[in-house]
């Protein structure tokens, strides 16, 4: 049996904030938390939650459901969550 070490979340966070920083092109990482908020704080809009989106299946080799609401992603700890998830679930 062959087993997988998931990153942990806090892993997963940082490199979200990466990723963040990137697609914003931020200077300051140091306003970017797991409790950062993408439309609030960041002011991304529907666009910019879709490249988002497309972020973090391309850097965690994930895939979300065609039926998932990106609405429901709020903060990075959201995405974090969805992140591990998406890791745990057997592939099909």
């Amino acid at each position: 049996m062959i087993t997988t070490l998931l990153p942990v979340k806090a892993e997963i966070v940082t490199k979200l904030i990466d990723i963040v920083q990137d697609l914003l092109s931020l200077e300051d990482r140091t306003l970017l938390n797991e409790q950062t908020r993408l439309r609030e704080d960041l002011a991304i809009d529907s666009l910019g939650v879709v490249d988002f989106v497309v972020a973090l299946e391309d850097n965690f080799s994930i895939k979300l459901p065609s039926t998932f609401n990106v609405e429901k992603i709020h903060t990075l700890s959201d995405a974090a969550d969805l992140v591990l998830q998406l890791m745990e679930a057997p592939h099909a």
